[in-house]
């Protein structure tokens, strides 16, 4: 086959065509995102039960739910939480099971349990799946917080019609509610219950939760989460027929009052009142053409707001992204310059060139066998990219510089010399690539999150380092016999051919004199050098098991990103958790003090203050949305760093890490009680 791609250069052509072609429609179409899709084969089970402790939940929710479902086939794992007002089951699967299949079960199961306390909401069963995000809008200013939350529900609204956006979650603030106050006399004025009343709102509101009977003394509470439902709407709901025919409405009898939960929530964006966006990217969404969208839409929006209202973008995630895309992107233009140049320097400028040009087919050639296995564009793909990037053109090199050789003794390039030259190291090559493809496969088979995570590294790297083999073996063939070498009479050298020759003279002479005398040593004293190698080994490994060299199985890296939580015991009241809070806040601005009086200017970009509730922990960054925890005994700030590109040397990066702000920011905040 060699021999046949090398006399046929159309073929050899049309394959290399074939490639680049193919290789640039797919690239194109590949999705851009920021980690790959990941189904974690874990289902949640989440429950309201407005105003019942920790306790209630459990006794009243976790543990009906848990009895029920563990003799379900398939389960590997029950995992509960209990805090006020809410409940979560999550439920892991095994890997040989169809999530979605027990998601049904158990679904089914629970529709079976009729016993739930009367004021808990239906259950909500569905799969986990990570949610890319991909950047978050702040709305904030001096404002009250109902005016936050409609410009909010607004400018959600029109993200949705922004070309590329469709996924967007509003944070930071408690939920609607919607309360029915109404005096004992005049229910038993018009022979009314609370009950009844209540019957009439799930008849008049079926998209609502059932509704909460708040007490005994006359007050209904309706919980909404569709603000369709506002107070003119409920006030209008008829609760009796009178004998004349008209009707008696709910605003005639009682008090409505449309605003928030006493579940108190917070959110403070720089020190001002907030409510946050946090926007996704689904389906084939572009992640950098979601953010570029939500930028843009955030910068036209600002002049529209009301006075003392503003909107500004944080933790935007693309940055990561472009920045491995940029850092791919340079390490392989400065990689086929350093091929070029040092190939010229030793062979040819031609048989360089076409050497330098496997790199770009064997990328390309990658690039076609991605959605083969469902693999996008993403952190983990591009990592892959740039692994294989010092590896690829190993093979390329080595057939080059036989057909070289070959040329030379065969007096001038031509199909013979080509042929013998690939020929000659077909067999090492060929097993070179197979041993690293062979070291990449066992990454294939870590199980659960981890191999998920890690599968596109070995796809990239396997497909590059084939679509290399294939390149080098019939595609270079071709392109070498078109080289010139030139001539062997010195005198009829130009001076770079002279300067050339020159520099390949003087490796050819470190070979003869310096390694092939130490090979013949080594190999003369084959045993020793063993026993030498040997013993390196043993030292080796008398460090790693000897706990000398640390094992981390993800180093640390440095991070833009600080986030403090605080829990205090269950049922601390809100007003205690915000004092933590501003304890915390006022450690912060100790910090910030330190940081100017050292003469290093701002560190922190953003700071993002949730108190009654965490609006980023447990997202894992951009992979997840979490759960967005609410409890008056949880709080959190979340402090977005400037970049380090941004910051002016390498010491002030190593002052203003994330570690070292991370721990003096602990020791100013001290103990909390």
């Amino acid at each position: 086959m060699i021999r046949w791609f090398s006399e046929n250069g159309v073929a050899a052509n049309l394959l290399a065509g074939i490639i680049i072609v193919g290789g640039f429609f797919v690239a194109s179409t590949l999705k851009l995102e920021l980690f790959p899709n990941l189904d974690l084969d874990t289902i949640s089970i989440n429950v309201a039960y407005p105003g019942a402790a920790p306790s209630e939940v459990e006794s009243g929710i976790i543990e009906l739910i848990e009895d029920r479902i563990q003799s379900i086939e398939g389960i590997k794992k029950i995992n509960a939480f209990a805090s006020e007002n809410y409940g979560s089951i999550v439920v892991e699967v095994e890997r040989s099971y169809d999530t979605k299949t027990i998601s049904d079960r158990i679904k089914s199961v629970i529709d079976t349990i009729n016993n739930f306390p009367a004021e808990a909401e239906e259950p909500q069963v569905e799969e986990i799946i990570i949610r890319n995000e991909v950047i978050s809008l702040a709305i904030y200013g001096d404002a009250d917080r109902l005016v936050l939350k409609d410009i909010a529900e607004y400018i959600k609204a029109e993200l949705n019609y922004q070309k590329g956006v469709s996924q967007v979650d509003i944070k930071g603030f408690p939920e609607l509610e919607v309360s029915v106050t109404i005096a004992q006399d005049i229910l038993n004025q018009y022979g009314l219950s609370l009950n009844s009343v209540a019957e009439s709102i799930r008849n008049e509101a079926v998209d609502i939760p059932g509704g909460v009977i708040k007490s005994q003394q006359g007050e209904i509470l309706i919980r909404t989460n569709a603000k369709a439902y506002d107070k003119s709407a409920f006030e209008s709901i008829p609760v009796l027929k009178r004998p004349d025919g008209s009707t008696l409405r709910i605003g005639e009898i009682g008090t409505v009052i449309d605003g928030f939960s006493d579940t108190e929530i917070r959110s403070l964006f720089n020190g001002e009142e907030a409510i946050l966006l946090r926007i996704f990217a689904v389906g084939n969404q572009s992640a950098l053409e979601v953010a570029e969208a939500v930028r843009d839409f955030a910068d036209s929006i600002k002049m529209t707001l009301p006075e003392g209202i503003e909107i500004k973008a944080f933790r935007d995630f693309t940055f990561y992204l472009k920045s491995r895309l940029n850092m791919l992107i340079e390490n392989g233009i400065y990689g086929l310059i350093l091929v070029f140049i040092i190939l010229t320097l030793f062979l040819r400028p031609s048989l360089a060139l076409f050497v330098m040009l496997g790199i770009p087919i064997s990328f390309l050639g990658a690039f076609i066998a991605l959605p083969i296995f469902d693999v996008t564009i993403n952190l983990a793909s591009l990592f892959g990219f740039i692994l294989v990037l010092g590896i690829v053109v190993d093979d390329a090199i080595i057939v080059g510089e036989s057909v070289f050789t070959e040329f030379q003794k065969h007096g001038g390039p031509g199909v013979q010399a080509s042929v013998a030259g690939t020929r000659r190291v077909s067999i090492p090559v060929i097993f070179a690539v197979l041993t690293t493809i062979v070291a990449f496969i066992p990454i294939l088979t870590i199980p659960g999150f981890l191999g998920k995570f890690f599968f596109p590294i070995p796809i990239v790297v396997i497909a590059t380092l084939i679509g290399s083999l294939v390149e080098s073996k019939l595609v270079l063939p071709y392109h070498l016999t078109l080289c010139k070498v030139g001539t062997a009479d010195r005198t009829r050298l130009n001076w770079f051919q002279r300067k050339q020759r020159k520099i390949a003279d003087g490796l050819e002479n470190f070979v003869k004199d310096c390694y092939k005398p130490i090979l013949q040593l080594a190999i003369q004293k084959r045993y020793t050098v063993s026993a030498i190698f040997i013993s390196i080994l043993m030292i080796m490994l008398s460090f790693l098991f000897g706990n000398h060299l640390k094992f981390v199985f993800f180093p640390p890296v440095p991070s833009d990103y600080i986030l403090a939580k605080i829990t205090m015991p269950e049922g601390t009241p809100y007003a205690v958790t915000e004092e933590a809070i501003a304890k915390m806040e006022a450690g912060l601005d100790k910090l910030s003090e330190e940081i100017k009086q050292m003469g290093l200017g701002r560190a922190f970009d953003n700071v993002v203050v949730t108190i009654g509730g965490a609006n980023f922990d447990g997202s894992g960054g951009p992979m997840g949305e979490g759960f967005s925890q609410r409890s008056a005994n949880i709080g959190e700030i979340a402090v977005e760093l400037y970049k380090r590109e941004d910051l002016a040397d390498g010491g002030t990066i190593e002052v203003l890490s994330a570690p070292n702000l991370a721990q003096r920011w602990r020791e100013l905040i001290g103990p909390i009680t």
